[in-house]
């Protein structure tokens, strides 16, 4: 008989329980990461993250995190119960509540019903997020207008259409800059032979609340991956490309890279031999990545952030949804994320457009005065940054890591990568 490995090692623990999450799908996975604390002082805590419970992933990988505030138990025995029907603008406490709630009784009532029923009892009033997941099955896409549903919950790539048409997006009008788009993951998987996914999952990424991008330019986009060298001098070396994929050996391997390629940009991009002076630098530049981001900036000098999001959900097909006819979309993983933006945390403040996401560096918070231009800002949010700017794009000849691939190159521990 065949035993979850976790299911052994829960034995050692009398308060553990392991839960199997139903996959449908045999290329779909379990990949959602997050913890729900229901803590002494009578609150709960959502923790929205990106690394698997092994201890490579907590020491020496790039991951992120986001927390709620602590959530203090409702007043009001009556609202324990969150209306499915109940409209709810995203972005709110309220509507975050549901999103999460929806995810967890798509589980199935005898896995997370206990759950559920012990997260309503929670006020998530304060929480400034949205929440992104997806869930194995079949989603309609919604046509237009017809989007924002307050009583379904939109899965993979329509929930973040949903999303961001919630999210005000500066309109460029300053030096023709262009907006950037960034997608920085730990596996590209098959997205096919011609660009037909990537080009539908960019428009999505281009949504702004109003319509698409308004920009007198189209946004760049770029894709933040790592090679082979940066793998090598990475704390694990070539340990840590177990955790990073994508394949690039066959034909179809290689013309899914065609394509991407003029996005393809650097993790560590200052140990190029092209590195541009004066960086900014994250500090992670030797922890492979196993984090996900996807970042808006509002445009090519990468100052201000329009939005960003936290995800478990690489680029693929099996995270975000693949059509599979007219006007319907297969997801095949389990996948969780959080998006947050400036105007988030204006809403009790009454000049909302006085408000700024800047990246910060090696710190959570940005120092005054440190960017140009936002000087006399109400308010100015920093979002730690996982990578240096500006970003280095891949010369002609550079590819991305693979793992199914022999490496004979030592990485810097002297060890050769071989499958």
């Amino acid at each position: 008989m065949f035993i979850l490995t976790e299911q052994i090692a829960a034995r050692k623990f009398p308060n553990v329980q392991v839960i199997k999450a139903f996959v449908p799908d045999p290329f779909g996975t379990h990949h959602s990461k997050a913890m729900v604390l229901f803590r002494h002082d009578d609150t709960c805590q959502i923790i929205i993250h990106t690394a698997n419970m092994i201890t490579q992933d907590w020491t020496n990988l790039s991951q992120g995190i986001w927390t709620s505030p602590l959530l203090p138990l409702l007043k009001d025995a009556s609202t324990l119960q969150v209306s499915e029907g109940a409209k709810a603008e995203i972005g709110t406490g309220k509507r975050f509540k549901q999103d999460l709630l929806r995810y967890f009784r798509a589980y199935g009532n005898a896995k997370t019903g206990s759950l559920v029923a012990e997260v309503q009892q929670y006020d998530f009033s304060n929480v400034r997020a949205a929440f992104i997941a997806s869930a194995p099955g079949k989603e309609r896409v919604r046509r237009g207008s017809n989007s924002q549903s307050a009583t379904q919950t939109s899965w993979g790539w329509e929930g973040l259409r949903d999303i961001l048409k919630s999210v005000p997006c500066a309109n460029q009008t300053v030096n023709n800059r262009p907006s950037v788009l960034v997608m920085e993951v730990s596996s590209i998987a098959s997205l096919g032979t011609d660009d037909t996914w990537i080009s539908n999952f960019r428009t999505v990424l281009s949504t702004s609340k109003g319509g698409l991008l308004k920009d007198l330019r189209p946004p760049l986009y770029r894709i933040m991956f790592p090679t082979a060298d940066e793998i090598r001098a990475s704390l694990d070396g070539y340990d840590s490309g177990n955790s990073i994929h994508t394949r690039i050996q066959s034909s179809k391997n290689l013309k899914q890279l065609s394509y991407l390629r003029p996005m393809l940009c650097h993790w560590a991009g200052s140990i190029a031999d092209d590195a541009p002076q004066g960086n900014l630098e994250a500090g992670r530049r030797r922890a492979a990545p196993h984090i996900k981001t996807y970042m808006r900036f509002t445009d090519s000098s990468m100052n201000c952030i329009d939005w960003a999001m936290l995800t478990s959900a690489n680029l693929s097909t099996q995270a975000w949804g693949a059509l599979v006819k007219d006007g319907e979309y297969k997801i095949s993983s389990w996948e969780m994320g959080v998006v947050v933006w400036p105007e988030l945390l204006a809403a009790d403040n009454a000049a909302e457009a006085s408000v700024v996401m800047v990246p910060s560096f090696k710190k959570d918070t940005p120092s005054t005065g440190e960017y140009p231009g936002v000087e006399n800002l109400q308010m100015v949010v920093g979002l730690r940054m996982p990578y240096d700017l500006p970003l280095v794009p891949y010369k002609a000849t550079e590819v991305p890591w693979c793992a199914t691939m022999n490496h004979a190159e030592p990485d810097w521990m002297g060890e050769v990568w071989s499958v």
